[in-house]
């Protein structure tokens, strides 16, 4: 990059974590977002009012135009290989958002693509590390285990959210059952976390001592 000149960015997606990124963006200066595409013409010229951002697309490859080098990738998971291989092969570096995609193969497609092109493909898990998922982790060495009723109502996941991790984590292996309701329902914490799509809100050493009283059936 030349002294002065600015990274060029592009945003694909125009749903709500798009003004995340565009937020993050915008306050860097040596970053300029040079377009938006989406096929919902009115939300993405709705963010582009927001951040001012220049010029709205249908398409990643009709913001092609714009020579973006960098390339956020914030649509459906299901999405998420095609598009990172069109902006890898534009010549783009690439930050897609978690999941990285649906599938391993296309993840392994995707690497593989960044690799021979000699481009930078990031995975975006910023909340893994957000404060309070640190001191979380840090409380949660000393209890390994957390409820589901406090997943939702104390630390701020959506039961949407608890619910899929449930899934993958019964899937791996890791979840043990001591009961129907929810409340009986134990995680490993370290691969929640990493499921998880949101951060823990402020108050979850208060949750997890919670989580201990039930656990412990007080």
């Amino acid at each position: 990059m030349e002294a002065n000149s600015k990274v060029k960015v592009g945003l694909v997606g125009a749903g709500y974590v798009a003004a995340h990124h565009a937020r993050a963006l915008h306050s860097l200066p040596y970053v300029e977002i040079v377009g938006i595409a989406d096929p919902d013409a009115e939300r993405a010229r709705k963010l582009a009012k927001q951040f001012a951002i220049p010029r709205v697309y249908a398409s990643l490859q009709a913001m092609a135009e714009a020579r973006p080098e960098v390339i956020h990738v914030l649509t459906p998971p299901a999405t998420h290989a095609e598009l990172v291989l069109e902006a890898l092969d534009m010549g783009c570096h690439v930050l897609v958002e978690k999941p990285m995609a649906e599938t391993v193969a296309d993840c392994d497609r995707m690497i593989e693509r960044a690799r021979a092109k000699g481009l930078v493909l990031s995975v975006n898990h910023s909340a893994r590390m957000e404060p309070i998922v640190l001191r979380a982790l840090e409380l949660l060495q000393r209890m390994p285990i957390v409820t589901i009723a406090v997943l939702v109502d104390e630390l701020r996941v959506t039961k949407e959210a608890a619910r899929v991790a449930l899934e993958q984590l019964a899937e791996r292996g890791v979840v043990r059952n001591r009961g129907r309701a929810g409340r009986t329902q134990l995680f490993a914490a370290e691969e929640l976390i990493s499921l998880l799509s949101r951060p823990f809100g402020s108050d979850a050493e208060a949750a997890l001592e919670k989580g201990r009283s039930l656990l412990n059936g007080r």
